[in-house]
């Protein structure tokens, strides 16, 4: 693996979060049928900030490992 797709991966999900944090504050009912208020954007926001939470832990714990890995293969060449 490499930073190349370690950036598309990055991407990616930054998109994913941007269009989700649109969706969100952008919709006027919930799936459920009552219109949405305030708190609910704020749980469904914070839910989602904790799943992003999650995603960012993994690519930073992701990049260490290609960095160590990339740092690895220099040294034994």
């Amino acid at each position: 693996m490499n930073f190349k797709l370690w950036w598309t991966l990055n991407a990616f999900w930054a998109i994913v979060f941007v269009t989700v944090f649109i969706y969100i504050m952008v919709r006027k009912m919930t799936i459920t049928g009552p219109v949405q208020v305030y708190q609910m954007r704020m749980v469904a926001l914070a839910i989602e900030g904790y799943f992003l939470g999650i995603i960012g832990v993994a690519q930073v714990l992701l990049y260490h490992y290609i960095k160590s890995k990339s740092k690895h293969d220099k040294k034994n060449d």
